[in-house]
């Protein structure tokens, strides 16, 4: 893994993605330790994306645009990516939930408030549900989410953001007693 990607070193990348990545293929402690320094090497070079290559091989990332919101496009791609890759091992959801913060709660209308929750939830669950289904099929499979812990104290003016972090949290939890061992 390590000449993978110091030949890699020059790509741009992001750090949640690289992290992914890393995490996902990094099967021994030398590994980690290698994936955390190389981390810690992206942070500080700030870079933005990271190329697609053959790694470990395994299969190339399969990255398609699709509308995270729409269920017959979720279905079918995670159908698509079943049929390539034979099995899904891993999901990760990072898509933007379209918050408005900075605005008091006592300001901010219905429909700003609720965006953010019906966008992470809609999402999480569409794409969760349907990649949790080949998982059980294969008896096993990894479901990665990154959201903000919310201060127990509250944070002021982050709109909808903490409720829809939370009702995030309280899917992946459902998921897990469902499905977990």
């Amino acid at each position: 893994i390590k000449e993978d990607y110091e030949a890699q070193e020059d790509a741009e990348a992001s750090v949640v993605g690289l992290a992914v990545r890393l995490a996902a293929h990094a099967a021994s402690p030398d590994e980690r330790l290698y994936a955390a320094q190389l981390l810690l090497k992206a942070a500080q070079t700030s870079w933005s994306r990271f190329a697609e290559e053959e790694t470990l091989g395994v299969l190339r990332t399969l990255r398609t645009q699709i509308d995270a919101l729409d269920e017959q496009a979720v279905e079918k791609h995670i159908g698509d990516v079943a049929k390539k890759a034979g099995d899904i091992d891993l999901l990760f959801n990072a898509i933007g939930m379209e918050d408005i913060q900075g605005t008091p709660l006592l300001d901010l209308s219905l429909a700003d408030f609720a965006h953010p929750v019906i966008i992470a939830t809609r999402t999480q669950f569409l794409t969760g549900r349907a990649v949790a289904r080949h998982m059980v099929k294969q008896g096993a499979g990894v479901i990665l989410t990154i959201t903000s812990v919310p201060d127990p104290e509250g944070t002021p003016n982050v709109g909808g953001f903490d409720v829809a972090c939370a009702a995030v949290e309280g899917l992946w939890r459902s998921f897990a007693a469902e499905l977990g061992p």
